[in-house]
């Protein structure tokens, strides 16, 4: 079991290491096993966890929250957008990407945003299983299909925007299917 340092043991710890003492004097120093020491002084010579850098093309936390206010007082997208020097387009791809007009909150939107960012991203054909199926189905002969008839993949592939929130996949989604079919 870890041993836990109470703050006044991290606080003779530090003195003790800036001192220049061994982990095993400072141990015995101290009542404790040199490993807690050691332990604590690795945490402590750690640096701090940086803060991401977002590039200035992106909304800021700030401009979240603005958008937040703004939908929480009843204006148009559009209103929001002139405030704060923004597309129209911008503020509502966002707002519909975290929860649309009534879920929105500023917050979790930009913890969304940042864990959408990170690298390294699931692929396309890991994430959709129709994707998947359809690649594996078209790839049949082994990966090396003839590429001599003008257009092939138009007439074994639909494109359109998928369900799955990618943009343009090669996705043949049931729920666009569905959408499609209730409106006709």
């Amino acid at each position: 079991m870890a041993e836990r340092l109470s703050e006044l043991e991290k606080w003779r710890v530090a003195e003790l290491a800036s001192q220049g003492w061994p982990t095993r004097l400072i141990g015995k120093e101290i009542g404790r096993a040199h490993n807690a020491v050691a332990r604590h002084l690795r945490v402590m010579r750690r640096p701090p966890a940086r803060e991401p850098m977002r590039s200035l093309l992106r909304l800021s936390l700030t401009e979240r929250e603005e958008i937040s206010r703004g939908l929480a007082g009843g204006e148009s997208i559009r209103a929001i957008a002139r405030r704060l020097a923004r597309s129209p387009s911008t503020v509502s791809r966002e707002v519909a990407a975290n929860g649309g007009r009534r879920r929105y909150r500023a917050c979790g939107a930009d913890k969304a945003a940042v864990r959408r960012a990170r690298r390294p991203k699931r692929s396309k054909l890991a994430s959709c299983d129709r994707l998947r199926t359809v690649v594996k189905r078209n790839s049949s002969c082994g990966g090396r299909r003839s590429r001599s008839r003008v257009g092939w993949w138009r007439s074994s592939l639909t494109i359109r925007r998928c369900a799955c929130r990618t943009r343009r996949s090669m996705c043949r989604c049931s729920s666009r299917r569905a959408a499609r079919s209730a409106r006709n």
